[in-house]
């Protein structure tokens, strides 16, 4: 299920203008966009500090300017200034917004109309502008869920377990031999380093023999020293490279069909990748990454 998309809206609170701050809340609520306006949330902290985090946590920003004092001199007025502060502090969140200024307000004012292009609205008159005010909250939600499915596809491409390098799958070959026959345990690194000892041994033999020309264990011996070798790193690649990184445990990662309901709550993809899936059968956790559909099918 998606989350509702929020806007925070940055306006007058004085009696005479709520009018014109609900009837854009309305708006809102009809695209499925839930507004947040300070005054309806009070909080036991300083004003700036919580319209800071207010502001943060919203998807939107929803600037409207109505009338506050008349500029002398001039046929025209100012917006409320702490609505410009907040403006301001939505442009440096690289938040998606809009601004709405009522009609006979000093249109140079702040700086959000050089961030956007805006809305100029009469009081009296507000349905002349719905269609507008309609299609921008409409662009401000693409904007918002273009996003949101591209932060969610950056969390679903994870990397899939790999076998470690050849130096790490040696030195943790002790552990995992150990683990597998005794459960999971702590094991100190002079345990570690004793096993490794020991399956250094068919080695050492081959060595020795190959320098003597095979009058120690015979050709027979040597053979069953090459074996041991491959047999041990294999086992320690194979259960490095099926370990979870969640729970730790060795040989329990595999991959599994993406079914139906995996692909419900996975973002979208383009159509030349499709998505992989491991799960752990001792924890359960489930990864998956999307790759390109020629580059798993050549490998």
């Amino acid at each position: 299920m998606k989350r509702q998309i929020s806007a925070f809206v940055s306006a007058s609170s004085e009696q005479q203008d709520l009018g014109v701050v609900r009837w854009f809340f309305g708006i809102l609520r009809k695209h499925d966009v839930e507004p947040i306006f300070a005054t309806d949330l009070p909080e036991p902290r300083p004003p700036s500090e919580k319209i800071k985090s207010l502001i943060q946590k919203s998807d939107l920003f929803i600037a409207i300017l109505t009338k506050r004092d008349k500029i002398e001199g001039k046929d025209l007025w100012k917006g409320p200034d702490w609505v410009q502060n907040e403006i301001g502090f939505a442009i440096g969140k690289k938040k998606p917004f809009s601004l709405f200024v009522e009609e006979g307000i000093d249109p140079n004012q702040g700086i959000g109309h050089w961030e956007t292009d805006y809305i100029v609205f009469d009081r009296k008159k507000l349905r002349k502008i719905q269609s507008k005010t309609e299609k921008i909250i409409e662009a401000l939600k693409n904007q918002v869920a273009d996003k949101m499915e591209t932060q969610a596809a950056e969390e679903a491409i994870i990397e899939e377990p790999e076998a470690s390098s050849f130096d790490e799958n040696i030195i943790t070959a002790g552990r995992v031999l150990i683990e597998r026959l005794y459960g999971r345990l702590d094991i100190s690194l002079w345990k570690t380093y004793a096993f490794l000892l020991l399956i250094s041994i068919p080695s050492v033999y081959f060595v020795y023999d190959y320098i003597y020309g095979y009058k120690i264990v015979g050709i027979w011996g040597e053979i069953f020293c090459v074996v041991v070798l491959i047999a041990s790193l294999t086992f320690v690649s194979s259960a490095e490279a099926t370990k979870c990184r969640k729970c730790k445990s060795y040989f329990s990662v595999r991959e599994r069909p993406v079914l139906a309901s995996d692909l419900a709550k996975l973002p979208r993809i383009p159509d030349g990748r499709r998505y992989f899936k491991w799960v752990c059968d001792v924890c359960g956790d489930t990864k998956y990454k999307a790759r390109d559909r020629k580059t798993q099918d050549e490998s």
